[in-house]
């Protein structure tokens, strides 16, 4: 079953309105981003990417499956449809929250103040002991532990996300199946209506009919 002009009109405006939304804060992104923005982003990209590319057409084929069977190509180009929407709609609520949240002057901080955290007075805070190899390892061993935290961090912030993503996407599964169920309680009631005609007594009704004018 097509959906209703209205529906599909409706459906129409909300992408536009978000492809739109998500365009402005897109066009609106001028500041420098910085090491640490750049990786929230390409995280985030990956997040998403990986949400949007588990809506399988085999999923919605096992549970739209009258609609598999009567029209896959109409089933292909919903589920299109509705991945193109949900990208975009995640893409603009992302851009928001980064918006809102102040994230780019932040993480441009963090970076500033990371590049500067061993200089003050323009002296650096550390100085070599004369034992290259001691130097060296003592060095790397501060460099690698910040770097592990700031992956700990990122990897934190990154499966909240992931989390979050999941639970909008089974919010819009939820939405379906109840759709689904509202079109299967149509079709019952289109059969029983059909079944009904069907069993009408035509027949005898055109016969009675026949007498009483003959009668007349």
């Amino acid at each position: 079953m097509d959906p209703e002009p209205d529906d599909r009109q409706d459906a129409d405006a909300s992408s536009s309105t978000v492809s739109e939304k998500t365009d402005e804060l897109t066009a609106s992104r001028q500041e420098y981003e910085g090491p640490h923005m750049i990786h929230l982003r390409q995280a985030l990209q990956k997040t998403r990417k990986k949400c949007i590319d588990s809506l399988k057409y085999n999923t919605f084929a096992r549970k739209y499956k009258f609609a598999h069977e009567a029209a896959p190509h109409v089933l292909r180009n919903i589920l299109a449809e509705f991945r193109d929407q949900l990208d975009n709609m995640i893409k603009g609520e992302l851009e928001e929250m980064i918006a809102q949240e102040n994230l780019v002057p932040l993480f441009n901080n963090l970076d500033e103040l990371i590049k500067d955290g061993s200089m003050e007075d323009g002296t650096p805070a550390w100085r070599p002991s004369g034992v290259p190899q001691s130097d060296v390892q003592d060095h790397l061993y501060k460099v690698k532990l910040e770097e592990k935290e700031k992956l700990q961090k990122l990897l934190e912030a990154t499966e909240q996300e992931t989390e979050r993503l999941k639970e909008l996407v089974d919010r819009k599964k939820q939405h379906l199946s109840n759709t689904q169920n509202k079109i299967e309680e149509h079709l019952n009631f289109f059969e029983k209506s059909a079944e009904s005609c069907r069993q009408f007594p035509v027949k005898e009704i055109e016969l009675f009919q026949m007498e009483l004018d003959q009668q007349t």
